[in-house]
């Protein structure tokens, strides 16, 4: 259900709800390089995804940094979600948007079903996901919708 929103001021919202239960060991950045950014989307569908997005990065960051970052380009709103958690070994990566997903060590990921419905939600707004990790080094997770730009204000450095 896309609809015009002023995703500047909903986006950090969404990321301190996902990090509400972070440890006092790991610092939260945020970049919103927006005074405001209004666009065409389904906020609601997105705001679950970063939540979801921000929830897993501190479930497996114990101490370091979590961090939320967006660019509107050529019609598609992108955002990054980075932590310097635990990250995912090299075998379990091409899987994690399975249901069910187990590590090297037969343990399972989670639930099993948050990715896979981060993707579907992702996949419904007309969007893509992809996510690189490295063992021991952390994750990044990149989201990108379309949508049509309605008003675009960069914050002035």
């Amino acid at each position: 259900n896309p609809s015009p929103i002023d995703f500047a001021y909903t986006f950090e919202g969404h990321c301190q709800m996902g990090w509400s239960s972070m440890s006092p060991k790991v610092k939260p950045i945020i970049d919103n390089p927006y005074e405001r950014l209004v666009v065409n989307i389904d906020e609601g569908n997105l705001g679950k995804v970063i939540e979801k997005l921000c929830m897993l990065s501190t479930y497996f960051t114990e101490e370091g940094t979590v961090s939320a970052r967006y660019e509107y380009r050529r019609g598609e709103l992108t955002v990054a979600i980075e932590d310097s958690g635990v990250g995912i070994d090299a075998q379990t990566l091409p899987h994690v948007f399975d249901r069910f997903v187990r590590n090297q060590k037969e343990e399972l990921c989670g639930t099993g079903l948050d990715l896979p419905i981060v993707q579907s939600l992702v996949q419904q707004m007309g969007g893509t996901i992809e996510m690189e990790s490295e063992l021991g080094k952390g994750t990044t997770v990149w989201v990108s919708i379309p949508c049509e730009a309605k008003v675009i204000e960069r914050r002035v450095v």
